[in-house]
């Protein structure tokens, strides 16, 4: 497959990803973006959308709708330069549903960057129809909104639904949009893009599974958030040597082998051991027969951040790092028993309370996911399989957890070679007493 502009831009996830786990991808309250083919029912979230709007306009003196979708995405057809498969009958109804996610987008991250003030009161409550008229927010009278946002946004599972719908693969709104929302009209008030920009990163942030340490510069980058996600927990840090191949084997691989599982690597001597950051941590080192694992907080909704990404990754990008990640993880477990060594060693910090589920969400994670070569990946493989391998080995760690794993059996140990060791002096000198 040759990877091109077409694979960059905005789409559903494929019909292969939906089959095996259709709920990770499908929205709980917000549809944000025109690849729906329905719009949104919940008429709650479709009522904040126009008092967004609203207040967006009153806030920078613009009086006609029209202006603002103009000045936002001057030509509707630069749509289809940011998403696949747009229906071209319906691209000034799409341009209208773009910009209104937009603005939506804009208005809570300022809501969350700013103090909000609880003197205004609502005076009636707006609703938004996903159409190409426009009428249904012009017509709509100046009203104080702060105080109706504030008890909209202010609400922790409707943050958290909005949060997840925000990094849905076919719920992404380009970045380029919001960018310049932020500077074409910050800068007409007190609000500064510094501060919108902060919150951005903020909510990329918050929806990380991994325990990373924050940046220094709150910066993301990416040609929506999905992708600005990606790259967060993807991209090593300037002094990771994360793609070198020194001490690498020259073992040759096939890269759709699998690795032990943590209770066979434990046999072996070789243990995991959990690491601050994301998966750039990842990492074999032979002499010390330890594997590093960025540490994973598991949450309701983890498995929805996880599949999005691998199918984002599957769709979009060219590398397979996320994958490879996916892919270790799922080798490393498939019994309770894995996932016991997994959380002992505090790579997986479980909060589902069940490890029944944890396990049958990673067997089933990397349904119908590619597996592409990744020299890293091999290489690694290859250098836990030659040790997993050494019959050697294996004798000594047996030998380790029969006899010198606990300091009673080390000492009868001990003291067993001694008495074995007197009584052969004790046989050598009567022999040599008797001559």
């Amino acid at each position: 497959k040759s990877w091109t502009e077409e694979n960059l831009k905005i789409s559903m996830p494929p019909d292969a990803f939906l089959k095996a786990y259709e709920k990770s991808y499908n929205h709980e309250k917000l549809t944000i973006g025109p690849l729906y083919a329905h719009p949104s029912i919940n008429s709650r979230f479709d009522e904040c959308k126009a008092v967004c709007v609203k207040k967006f306009m009153e806030r920078y003196g613009i009086s006609d709708v029209e202006d603002l979708i103009k000045h936002l995405i001057p030509d509707p057809c630069d749509l289809n330069n940011h998403y696949s498969n747009l229906s071209q009958d319906r691209i000034k109804d799409f341009q209208l549903r773009v910009t209104i996610d937009t603005i939506f987008i804009h208005e809570f991250l300022l809501f969350f960057s700013s103090a909000c003030s609880k003197s205004q009161r609502p005076k009636e409550r707006y609703y938004l129809r996903t159409c190409s008229s426009t009428k249904v927010i012009c017509d709509q009278e100046p009203i104080g909104t702060t105080h109706y946002l504030h008890n909209f946004f202010n609400n922790d599972r409707t943050y958290n639904q909005i949060w997840r719908d925000l990094f849905l693969m076919g719920n992404q709104i380009p970045m380029l949009y919001l960018t310049k929302l932020i500077e074409d009209f910050a800068s007409q008030l007190d609000v500064k893009s510094g501060r919108l920009g902060k919150a951005l990163f903020d909510i990329v942030m918050t929806n990380s599974p991994f325990s990373m340490d924050r940046p220094k510069k709150d910066q993301i980058a990416g040609i929506h958030l999905l992708d600005c996600q990606y790259s967060l927990f993807t991209q090593p840090k300037l002094d990771d040597t994360w793609w070198t191949n020194q001490g690498a084997s020259t073992l040759t691989s096939n890269h759709h082998d699998r690795l032990p599982t943590a209770s066979q690597l434990s046999k072996v001597g070789i243990r995991v051991k959990a690491c601050e950051g994301n998966i750039s941590v990842i990492k074999y080192h032979p002499t010390k027969l330890q594997l590093d694992l960025p540490r994973l907080v598991v949450y309701n909704g983890t498995e929805d951040v996880l599949r999005n990404l691998l199918a984002y990754e599957q769709t979009s990008k060219a590398g397979g790092e996320f994958t490879m990640y996916a892919v270790i993880m799922d080798s490393l477990i498939d019994t309770p028993e894995d996932l016991a060594i997994l959380t002992k060693a505090r790579v997986i910090d479980n909060h589902l309370g069940d490890d029944k589920s944890l396990v049958r969400m990673w067997n089933k994670l990397c349904t119908n996911v590619v597996i592409r070569s990744c020299e890293r990946w091999d290489d690694m493989k290859c250098n836990v399989m030659q040790h997993y391998r050494s019959p050697w080995r294996s004798m000594y760690v047996e030998f380790h957890d029969r006899y010198l794993s606990r300091p009673w059996l080390t000492a009868s140990v001990i003291a067993a070679i001694l008495l074995l060791v007197f009584t052969l002096l004790q046989t050598v000198y009567t022999i040599l007493g008797y001559y």
